[in-house]
């Protein structure tokens, strides 16, 4: 018999062997490795408490988020600031065992007569405040065994009163000074005691229309005055140590707010967790993995031929779901941002599902004559930080630029930065991060 009939079988066999090693979706070396956060770290650090301290802004508007008495509907709202404050108050005796000290417009309350006056709309008495000062009285009552609360809506304003008199565009033109006095009160906080950080989380609340006027400082006739807004942010402004404040964000003792900024960074603590790569529809042959023992101490490997041209490949990215920080912020969805490298990457999309145990990066890349020969892939998982912005209005004198926003809450933050984090740009923080190598033969 011919040999070379003979050879023929053992060809195509060796044929299918090498095609089966190519596109089979799990390969010898799939065992790559990302960074996670190490909530062991996180979680730790709240020993030396020793008192907490809430201040209720009596700025005039603050009474929009309680009393719905007068308004037609007022059964139907949603009353969450006094829910929200009471809840920060019970967590608080429940984890520390401390009764928080509460003051408005200048008088003390216990923690019972605080929630009862609030519920009988008597609270806001005294002379009204304005948000830079109140923030200066805060800088002024600090200390490295408290922490200081203070509930308003940070609406930086120099009040009604002095818009009368200069105008109603005066808090646009002073909105740099206004800013200047928040950038001194962290500056004296800071100086103080560096180790004191700010959290400033952000809420949603009814609100009584009718308070709108206050709150805007400037808009004749309040044509909100009988309607019923939902959905008006508030927030919650805390100074204190950072292993306090993290430790009340992930105990909670905060009630979970819709949006967070820390000046503090994520502990640098990480751990190691493994997540798998397979094409997800490939159009063209891979290799998942690479078992060969040069590449143990290097990022995971996939591998494929260099003859595909505009092919489009697309990886499927699986890992464990792991516990982001609460103080770290995400998007309203629960979701963490991704970000990555555009010369090989063309769109990264998170796939989850809240009671799946894993988590997937659909992965697409860019079309195979764009890839060079051996290309390093980094994709980070990152924190949000786009709604502030989203959530400012810098110009208190449209009716319809201010609804749902915060005048001027960019720049509170901007000018804490500039104390914190030396400038005035909000960066996206790293949270997790994957990394692998793409070898084209």
């Amino acid at each position: 018999m011919n040999k070379k009939v003979l050879l023929i079988p053992v060809a195509i066999g060796l044929l299918i062997f090498i095609v089966f090693q190519i596109t089979k979706k799990e390969t010898t070396g799939n065992n790559f490795e990302m960074t996670i956060p190490n909530s062991a770290v996180l979680k730790s650090g709240d020993s030396g408490l020793k008192s907490i301290t809430m201040y209720l802004d009596n700025s005039g508007s603050m009474k929009g988020y309680l009393d719905f008495a007068s308004m037609p509907n007022g059964n139907e709202a949603n009353a969450t600031f006094i829910s929200t404050l009471s809840n920060f108050m019970d967590n608080a005796k429940k984890t520390y065992d401390i009764d928080p000290k509460c003051f408005c417009g200048g008088k003390e309350y216990d923690r019972q007569s605080f929630l009862t006056e609030m519920q009988n709309f008597k609270i806001f008495n005294g002379a009204q405040t304005l948000l830079h000062n109140e923030i200066t009285e805060l800088a002024d009552n600090t200390s490295d065994s408290s922490v200081v609360v203070f509930a308003s809506d940070m609406v930086l304003s120099y009040g009604k009163q002095t818009l009368n008199a200069k105008g109603k565009y005066y808090n646009k033109q002073q909105l740099d000074q206004l800013g200047a006095y928040v950038h001194n009160a962290m500056t004296n906080v800071h100086g103080r005691n560096n180790e004191l950080q700010v959290l400033l989380l952000q809420y949603y609340g009814d609100f009584n229309g009718r308070y709108y006027y206050n709150y805007t400082e400037n808009i004749e006739p309040n044509i909100y005055r009988d309607t019923l807004m939902r959905n008006r942010p508030f927030f919650l402004f805390a100074i204190g140590k950072k292993e306090y404040l993290i430790g009340m964000m992930e105990t909670p003792v905060f009630p979970k707010p819709v949006h967070v900024y820390a000046t503090f960074d994520m502990p640098a603590n990480r751990t190691q967790q493994k997540f798998t790569i397979e094409m997800d529809n490939n159009a063209v042959a891979w290799i998942i993995g690479n078992p060969d023992p040069q590449y143990a101490d290097q990022p995971g490997t996939i591998m494929t031929n260099a003859e595909f041209g505009d092919a489009v490949s697309t990886l499927r990215i699986s890992y464990p779901r792991f516990e982001t920080p609460a103080f770290i912020n995400v998007q309203e969805n629960g979701k963490l941002v991704p970000v990555w490298d555009t010369g090989v990457i063309n769109s990264v999309t998170i796939e989850s599902d809240a009671k799946a145990p894993r988590q997937n990066l659909i992965v697409e890349l860019n079309p195979h004559k764009r890839l060079s020969t051996t290309t390093g892939v980094k994709i980070q998982l990152c924190s949000y930080n786009g709604w502030i912005d989203a959530a400012t209005t810098d110009d208190d004198t449209k009716e319809s630029d201010i609804s749902g926003k915060t005048w001027g809450l960019s720049t509170i933050v901007n000018n804490i930065n500039k104390v914190y984090r030396s400038n005035e740009q909000l960066e996206p923080e790293t949270v997790a991060e994957l990394k692998f190598d793409i070898i084209i033969n």
